[in-house]
């Protein structure tokens, strides 16, 4: 049978059609670049990159330097109130008979001429350092800004952001403790208090275990204005930070919380730690050298009802008394013998 023409040739058309329609289901085949069209550039975005980084580098520099800047002229202006302040105390203390006997009777709400006398120029010093201070903010600012650049920066710039860095807070903490100190001095604890918590509480929580000066700072105007409780939070954060084996050897840290526990009623507490305390001195100081910690905790088996414990305890301290000075020395214990045996 003779095919005709046309159905051959429709045949070979739909083989063609099949054939363009398989590539088309591939890659399609790349546009030839026009004539006159330049080639792409591969290092083209390693060099936008690099001027990028360049430019990020050159922003932080300029930033440290005007920090450094800053700090320098404001150390002159340090230099200026140091020297004020120093001469305006002087002669401040120069008016009183005894500065901690001016702060108590301030802190009671005293009214002496000398002693108000007293308290308005230390109180006109520590404005003097809070307006520095101000001065010194903005500055703290730009280098905490400045911190949240570091990862970006080369390591040598890493280097100074740390340093300005360190530089400018500690600066700033340094002034903001002096006004606290200034207010600590003419009895305005809770003014202190409040300058001093600003401080502890800009410290990240992490790194507050190394703050112990500061710690024990605060605990003393926490009990100066009548705040217990606080007071022993942050003492007992400190004791909680030391190592087991040692955390009762710091025999004034231990008897300050013992004395907040029983202050707060707590007895047993205060006795449970100031036992350990008595325990970790070595039995050869234990009645002499720390005879007033070795008593207190005879005071507290007597407060408990064991008499009998609390008696060897005195006399031990007794004891512990040189024989010469034991005379004199020694009543007070005498006479809680005696109180103790009768019961």
């Amino acid at each position: 049978m003779r095919i005709r023409p046309a159905w051959w040739l429709m045949c070979l058309g739909s083989v063609l059609v099949l054939a363009g329609g398989g590539a088309a289901l591939g890659a399609a085949p790349a546009k030839a670049p026009e004539a006159g069209t330049p080639a792409a550039d591969p290092t083209k975005d390693d060099t936008t990159k690099s001027s990028g980084q360049e430019g990020a580098t050159a922003k932080i520099e300029k930033l440290i330097n005007q920090i450094q800047d800053r700090m320098s002229e404001l150390q002159t202006q340090e230099f200026k109130i140091s020297t004020d302040v120093i001469r305006v105390q002087y002669a401040a203390q120069q008016g009183v008979d005894n500065v901690d006997k001016a702060r108590d009777d301030l802190a009671k709400g005293g009214a002496k001429r000398e002693y108000i006398e007293y308290r308005n120029a230390l109180v006109s010093c520590a404005q003097q350092w809070k307006s520095f201070a101000d001065r010194l903010q903005p500055v703290v600012r730009q280098a905490r800004g400045l911190e949240t650049m570091r990862d970006k920066a080369p390591q040598e710039l890493q280097t100074r952001i740390d340093e300005v860095s360190r530089k400018a807070e500690d600066k700033y903490r340094s002034i903001t403790e002096r006004v606290a100190d200034l207010y600590e001095k003419v009895g305005d604890y809770r003014s202190a208090l409040q300058i001093n918590l600003s401080v502890y509480q800009a410290i990240p929580e992490n790194k507050r275990s190394g703050e112990r000066p500061l710690k024990e700072v605060i605990a003393t105007l926490y009990e100066r204005v009548g705040d217990g409780r606080n007071a022993l939070t942050m003492l007992k954060s400190i004791m909680d930070g030391l190592p087991e084996k040692d955390r009762y050897k710091d025999k004034k840290l231990a008897e300050k919380v013992a004395g907040l526990y029983e202050k707060a009623g707590d007895t047993r507490t205060a006795f449970q730690i100031l036992k350990a305390a008595v325990e970790a001195v070595p039995e050869k100081d234990r009645y002499s050298k720390e005879r007033k910690m070795a008593e207190h905790l005879g005071d507290l088996y007597a407060k408990g009802g064991d008499f009998q414990a609390a008696v060897g305890i005195y006399n031990a301290c007794l004891n512990g008394i040189a024989a010469d000075k034991r005379d004199t020395d020694g009543k007070g214990l005498r006479t809680k013998i005696k109180d103790n045996t009768k019961k």
